[in-house]
């Protein structure tokens, strides 16, 4: 599976449209066979082990997504452009685009270019695709693992990604193999920050 290094989206294209779904979710909102479910409904979020120490843990604010989320101080978010803040997280210092362009950073967040329901449809039984429903923070969403994607520029690895219903626009955080040195970890940070999840009531 080839993607362009932009968004999710590019999955949709080559994916079967098949109205075919993963394991039946848990009753408590727990992803069924997730490596951690208790990542996905814990209340609070544990602080992660990145290398043997605890990392402490911050929160940042997308007021251009409208989120709150929590993520270990060893990682590195960016504040500007402003709309561009507190959606990529590096262990590295990096620039966001202004353009909007997504970095090769370690964790990032953003909406999809299609829907919610484009994906939840489109990435049905695709090859090589693990899938888990869940809710995150009362919002429908669906936990993937996908291997052998192919990022523009890069080499091949696996695609882990959170793709979460907000009022019909697909929020979508993702961790590439390709882009951490210690995939394991980034991916157990990547689930205790969309355990950390709260969504801003929308103003006006």
């Amino acid at each position: 599976m080839i993607l362009g290094a932009v968004s999710l989206a590019g999955l949709v294209s080559t994916a079967t449209w098949m109205m075919v779904r993963g394991p039946a979710p848990d009753p408590t909102g727990g992803a069924v066979g997730a490596a951690d479910p208790s990542a996905i409904t814990s209340p609070s979020v544990a602080p992660p082990t990145v290398g043997g120490p605890e990392s402490s843990i911050t929160s940042c604010t997308s007021d251009s997504l409208g989120y709150e989320v929590a993520y270990p101080t060893h990682l590195i978010t960016s504040n500007e452009p402003a709309d561009q803040a507190c959606r990529y997280f590096d262990e590295q210092a990096f620039e966001a685009s202004a353009d909007g362009e997504l970095p090769p950073t370690q964790i990032r967040i953003y909406t999809s270019e299609e829907s919610y329901r484009s994906l939840d449809r489109g990435l049905a039984n695709t090859d090589g695709l693990r899938r888990w429903d869940m809710r995150v923070d009362g919002h429908r969403a669906f936990l993937m693992k996908m291997l052998d994607v192919t990022i523009d520029g890069g080499g091949t690895g696996t695609l882990y990604a959170y793709v979460i219903d907000l009022n019909g626009v697909a929020l979508v955080a993702d961790a590439y193999q390709n882009f951490s040195e210690r995939f394991g970890s980034t991916k157990r940070i990547l689930d205790q920050m969309v355990a950390s999840l709260r969504f801003l009531p929308v103003s006006g």
